[in-house]
């Protein structure tokens, strides 16, 4: 960065120090494609790296007066989108963890009245899919048949199984997303046997 592009950046962010919209304006319009790609790196989806975008320049707004007490905007700015994508990640881990350790704790309950049942498991999440994904599902996954056949079972073009069965997963792996949810079919499969 030349010394010219140092003076602009550091006399920008005193004016954002002292609240300056138009200056934050011309700060969003300086690095937020820079910030979108660096955080696109680290996370590996356009969405989250655009929510990122948002996430450090709110910061940014938020911590203003800090600005002035910076001498490397580019590391700091990237090591806050570094740091923040991190802790996103953890927290998507550590959300992944939590329903694995729902999962192995509700199945490990060796009280008879507990017992899991894998099948009414199956059947409570199967009810977040349209009749139409439900039957594609069953017959791919359950009886093992390939597009094609089912397709011709169901007298339905192959592509029309595939996009229904893409549907499907995506359903699926929704609900299996949100731990509440998860913890609610597990709940319910067991009442479904008392």
């Amino acid at each position: 960065m030349g010394l010219s592009n140092l003076t602009y950046t550091q006399e920008l962010l005193s004016a954002v120090a002292l609240g300056n919209e138009a200056a934050f304006k011309c700060l969003f319009s300086d690095y937020h494609l820079k910030v979108y790609q660096y955080a696109n790196s680290l996370l590996k989806d356009p969405d989250l790296a655009e929510d990122m975008v948002q996430e450090v320049f709110i910061g940014l707004w938020q911590e203003r007066i800090r600005l002035t007490k910076i001498d490397n905007f580019d590391g700091y700015l990237f090591t806050i989108v570094k740091r923040k994508s991190i802790d996103y990640i953890r927290k998507i881990n550590s959300n992944h963890r939590l329903k694995e350790k729902i999962i192995h704790q509700y199945c490990s309950i060796s009280h008879p009245d507990f017992e899991f049942e894998e099948k009414g498991f199956l059947n409570n999440l199967k009810e977040v899919l349209s009749p139409q994904q439900k039957i594609i599902f069953e017959l791919s996954r359950e009886q093992g048949l390939s597009y094609e056949e089912i397709a011709e079972h169901m007298n339905i073009s192959k592509n029309t199984v595939r996009n229904h069965m893409v549907k499907a997963l995506e359903n699926l792996r929704n609900v299996l997303d949100k731990p509440l949810i998860l913890l609610f079919l597990l709940i319910l499969a067991t009442l479904r046997d008392w």
